[in-house]
């Protein structure tokens, strides 16, 4: 038991590090493709208007961004529509 303590101290010591993205107003032909937890809302339809959708991102990295660094891969991808 003291082991296993002693063991997620150690790996939790230094922490980590959270970030949420939110790319919004995707329209419904748009998907976003990343390494990341991903979760797509879609937005009330206005009265003849065009679906579109949000994409929330969750990133868990083990040191903070530096600047300039770019998350990826990140993709832009049209769905083929039916």
């Amino acid at each position: 038991m003291t082991l296993a303590i002693g063991w997620w101290l150690y790996a939790n010591w230094r922490g980590s590090n959270f970030y949420q993205v939110a790319i919004l107003n995707l329209k419904d032909n748009e998907m976003i493709s990343a390494d990341y937890f991903t979760k797509s809302v879609q937005r009330p339809l206005a009265t003849g208007g065009r679906p579109i959708h949000d994409v929330y991102l969750l990133i868990l990295l083990d040191s903070p961004f530096r600047v300039g660094e770019k998350i990826s891969p990140l993709l832009l991808q049209a769905r083929a529509s039916t």
